[in-house]
């Protein structure tokens, strides 16, 4: 059974939540964590591991910006750090790679605590970089983000595609969760364990300020209700306004990704693409691997991101999906 405590922010959610994870290191008997770090003087942000955690004073989870699905890190870490438990701080869509990865058997997820936090959704990095500079550092940046929280997020029209699909922005799997969205995290944020086991082994009872009450649980599920419906609205919207010439299929879409370009960007980009097909190879096999990976799709939107044409892929790759999907239902019944 989860079990909600109060971790009280006084003012600066960021600080507060990186000092939860600073005295959270020893009682989980961590060797390291995934975690993204600024870079370049505070004015870039990319996931990294750490085997010491004093780099978590430069750490930001909540910054407003994906610069690669973290868990793409995650067996590499683990081979070069081949004892003890690791802590993987996720996001949504990194946490469905890494559970992907784990099923895979290219993670040992035992070997992991995971850590979930609720997603404010991000920026195109273009968009990224010009605020950044105009706010003068990520983490300003990410104070300001941090000031939508109460209210689900920055305004949707801002965000990557991918964000502005996603239904799911919380972490459902992780072993524990840092929860922001419907709080006033000036105040403070919610820590979420999935049982009370975890909640017992990590002294939550000592590093939080009390067990959360009833009310705010509630009020953080009816925003991310509300998000949900709004962002299915605009999966439906995009999809709908694909051009006509768009893939609806896989064997379209891998005939299409052959004839886009030679780059391969979008391919390279996807934290489950493990180069089981090639766009070039129209065999049953290499089909059948291709809807695997689609079917798997995490929908962090890396492949949109890195696309050099600026193709909405997302929308076609939900687009085959939901065709798919609908087609398998249709042969049950």
């Amino acid at each position: 059974m989860k079990t909600s405590w109060i971790l009280e922010t006084d003012g600066n959610p960021l600080a507060a939540v990186r000092q939860f994870l600073l005295e959270l290191w020893p009682y989980a008997g961590l060797s390291g964590m995934l975690i993204p770090v600024y870079q370049v003087n505070g004015t870039q942000v990319t996931p990294a591991f750490v085997d010491d955690p004093g780099w978590l004073v430069q750490s930001d989870p909540f910054a407003p910006i994906i610069a690669g699905n973290s868990a793409r890190l995650a067996p590499a870490a683990a081979d070069a750090h081949p004892k003890g438990i690791l802590g993987a701080v996720l996001r949504s869509c990194e946490a469905r790679a890494f559970d992907w990865l784990a099923g895979q058997k290219k993670i040992a997820s035992n070997r992991w605590l995971v850590i979930g936090v609720d997603c404010l959704a991000s920026f195109p990095a273009a968009d990224f970089e010009w605020r950044v500079n105009k706010a003068g550092s990520v983490e300003r940046l990410t104070r300001e983000a941090l000031r939508f929280a109460r209210l689900g997020g920055i305004a949707p029209y801002r965000y990557r595609h991918a964000c502005q699909m996603c239904a799911t922005p919380a972490v459902e799997t992780a072993d524990l969760r840092v929860e922001l969205l419907g709080l006033p995290v000036k105040q403070m944020v919610l820590i979420t364990t999935k049982d009370r086991d975890i909640a017992k082994k990590l002294r939550l009872q000592e590093l939080t300020d009390g067990m959360a009450p009833a009310t705010l649980v509630a009020r953080r599920e009816a925003t991310l209700a509300v998000l949900a419906g709004r962002r299915r609205r605009a999966l439906d919207r995009m999809v709908q306004a694909l051009a006509d010439d768009a893939p609806a299929e896989v064997d379209a879409f891998l005939e299409h990704i052959a004839n886009c370009a030679p780059c391969r960007e979008c391919l390279q980009a996807c934290p489950v693409y493990t180069g089981d097909f090639s766009p070039d190879d129209n065999g049953i096999e290499s089909s059948q691997a291709a809807r695997r990976w689609l079917a798997a799709c995490v929908a962090c939107g890396m492949c949109e991101d890195a696309c050099p044409r600026h193709l909405p892929l997302m929308a076609i790759i939900n687009r085959i999906n939901l065709v798919s999907n609908a087609s398998q239902v249709g042969v049950v019944s």
